[in-house]
């Protein structure tokens, strides 16, 4: 068997203002459109690894995105306007009667309706770089067990950076949870990406940069079978982040959690939400684990988001008061804004 991995650290996407429509529509159940007034918040709900499947069409367009110049094994994405052409399928409507939709053109973000998961946002990149860098030539032991939870996943490029790592060098095992706000994202993109990367691992994939993939149902229940075999356990949650939503995160005994988040503290009328979420996910983690274990979260955010109110001060300044600690373990003050990403651990 190859080199396992542990996390050694040290103790068409432009981003655009958000805007929405009032129209009223649904899919899958979720309100997407707000009256005037603000929508109420989704309540979270667990979404099986089988429910994904059940959505996927019957192929699935994407893109490869080497996540370093000397990357091997480029990160594959389903691509936004396949995404596009499926939302438009599936519900027969136009661009100007549809959030989601309008998240894959002109409009990144409706509060409360659609919070931007089908683009790939830099920091984002930036995480799954960093997790590349720490995985590439780890001597360190690995953990026997490991519970990988990402928040906001939307296209999951850190979660997929894992998982390419996993399919390689398998542990005893492993339990992926990814969470979005909106179901559908997780549906059209979240899953899509993940089977995209396992099947870059069978060299089911074109050499070429882009490309079409296939979708028989024997693939799908290969793709399932194969991931049983290597004991990693997909499970998927939609929602508002709040005490439900933890109430619902998967409670394997585990070696260490570590939890992922990317472009989440953007918003200073989410940020008590998340960062509670945040602390109780990784609470319960530690609670659930067996001795000796660890739970910790890398956050990836940029360090002001101009024209919203949110960054990373006035997020550690929110951790501090809920008793959580965070440091700084990558930074990047280049041209334009700095983005960094945090380490976090609850309370001793």
């Amino acid at each position: 068997m190859s080199q396992a991995f542990t996390f050694n650290f040290d103790s068409d996407d432009i981003e655009d203002d958000a805007a929405g429509d009032e129209s009223q529509k649904s899919i899958d159940g979720e309100p997407l459109v707000a009256e005037k007034e603000a929508a109420s918040l989704l309540h979270p709900r667990l979404i099986s690894l089988e429910d994904l499947l059940a959505t996927l069409p019957s192929k699935i367009s994407y893109s490869t995105h080497p996540l370093t110049a000397t990357a091997t094994n480029p990160i594959p994405r389903r691509d936004l306007f396949d995404i596009r052409l499926q939302l438009m399928a599936e519900d027969s409507i136009t661009s100007a009667e549809h959030p989601l939709l309008d998240g894959l053109t002109t409009d990144d973000i409706n509060p409360s309706i659609y919070e931007g998961g089908f683009k790939t946002w830099e920091c984002s990149l930036d995480l799954a770089r960093y997790l590349t860098r720490k995985l590439e030539g780890n001597p360190v032991p690995t953990p026997k067990h490991l519970h990988i939870i990402e928040l906001g996943a939307g296209t999951a490029l850190p979660t997929s950076t894992l998982l390419s790592h996993l399919l390689t060098n398998p542990l005893t095992s492993t339990t992926m949870t990814l969470t979005d706000y909106n179901s559908p994202v997780l549906h059209l993109s979240t899953l899509p990406n993940i089977l995209l990367t396992w099947a870059s691992h069978k060299n089911l994939l074109l050499t070429l940069p882009t490309g079409d993939l296939p979708l028989p149902a024997s693939l799908l229940s290969t793709f399932a079978h194969d991931l049983a075999s290597q004991n990693i356990r997909i499970a998927a949650i939609a929602g508002a982040w709040s005490p439900a939503f933890v109430d619902l995160i998967p409670a394997p005994d585990v070696t260490e959690t570590l939890v992922l988040a990317s472009e989440t503290i953007y918003e200073p009328r989410t940020l008590k939400s998340f960062t509670s979420t945040l602390l109780a996910v990784l609470a319960a983690s530690q609670s659930r684990s067996v001795p000796f274990s660890r739970s910790r979260a890398l956050i990836a955010a940029k360090k002001m988001y101009f024209g919203v109110g949110g960054g990373v001060d006035q997020f550690l300044e929110v951790l501090r008061e809920m008793g959580g600690r965070g440091k700084v373990v990558w930074e990047e003050d280049g041209e334009g804004i700095g983005r960094c990403i945090l380490e976090v651990e609850g309370g001793a």
